[in-house]
């Protein structure tokens, strides 16, 4: 799949925190109301570097996403990518550290599907089954926080977490135990 780039995601803290405000003015809030087909999940994860195997060496991060069929959640593609963190921990600028992986998680998809993710950080806090941790769920680009929160209600069918976000954290999971 192929995503369009709009920066250059090597840049220093400070740039990163303008551009993120910059980003967020253009985020679209309206109504979704499409159909949808096909759903889709990502996760990542954090390892040492296997390069030299010190504690303080750079960390890799794995990134994984399950595309998935909306209506029957079969699994119709998966994908991963293994990269070198490139940008520090900083609290609010965590899509600096791991979208690069993201993105190229899903640029090697050979489906298509509506993956974009492109939201503000304001989002909901969501409880998808009676005494469990609730779910962070945030708008997207095209997409109202309600239609969003609908969309995971609908995923979750047997577990807190919406299906293919949970298949996706289970598939790094395991990633992240062979890279050690």
């Amino acid at each position: 799949m192929k995503i369009k780039k709009l920066h250059n995601w090597n840049i220093a803290p400070k740039e990163a925190i303008e551009l993120q405000k910059s980003l967020a003015g253009q985020v679209q809030v309206r109504r979704f109301n499409k159909k949808l087909k096909t759903i889709g999940g990502l996760d990542c994860a954090f390892t040492p570097s296997t390069s030299s195997g010190h504690r303080d060496d750079k960390k890799n991060i794995i990134a994984c996403v399950v595309v998935m069929s909306a209506k029957t959640f079969e699994i119709i593609e998966t994908s991963y990518t293994v990269q070198v963190v490139n940008f520090p921990y900083i609290p609010g600028l965590l899509s600096f550290r791991e979208a690069p992986a993201c993105l190229a998680a899903i640029e090697k998809l050979t489906s298509t599907s509506p993956l974009m993710d492109k939201g503000e950080i304001i989002g909901s806090v969501v409880r998808t089954r009676s005494n469990v941790k609730p779910v962070f769920v945030s708008i997207g680009n095209r997409c109202r926080l309600c239609d969003a929160v609908r969309i995971v209600l609908d995923c979750c069918k047997k577990y807190r977490l919406p299906e293919p976000s949970r298949l996706a954290h289970q598939i790094v999971t395991k990633l992240k135990k062979t890279a050690s």
